[in-house]
């Protein structure tokens, strides 16, 4: 009885330990669908606002929100789990790090 006992138990524990994987996948899927939504508003992850397009790139023929012209940095997200129940976000694009930390020409 002990025996099977402890079988019960192990198989709880099993099903227990997928359970951080289960949700990092579902956030997973749920952070992107947030990141996305930030690209379509033009807002950074606390809510505020990008800077606005400048008056000559406006006069180009582009519109707001920044950062969508071509929609490839929006297209290059990549949201998925880790192993251990962690979640990864990646941008494929080279420039996207310029967005974050500026340059000597851009804030």
């Amino acid at each position: 009885m002990a025996f099977k006992g402890f079988q019960r138990l192990h198989g709880t524990l099993r099903k227990l330990s997928e359970v951080p994987s289960q949700a990092a996948a579902d956030a997973a899927v749920r952070i992107a669908d947030v990141i996305d939504g930030q690209f379509a508003d033009g807002v950074d992850p606390y809510g505020k606002q990008w800077a606005a397009l400048k008056p000559y790139t406006l006069a180009k023929g582009r519109f707001p929100p920044p950062l969508t012209d071509t929609g490839a940095m929006r297209e290059s997200v990549d949201v998925r789990p880790t192993p251990g129940a962690g979640i990864e976000v990646t941008m494929g694009v080279d420039y996207a790090t310029f967005h974050q930390t500026g340059t000597r020409d851009m804030a």
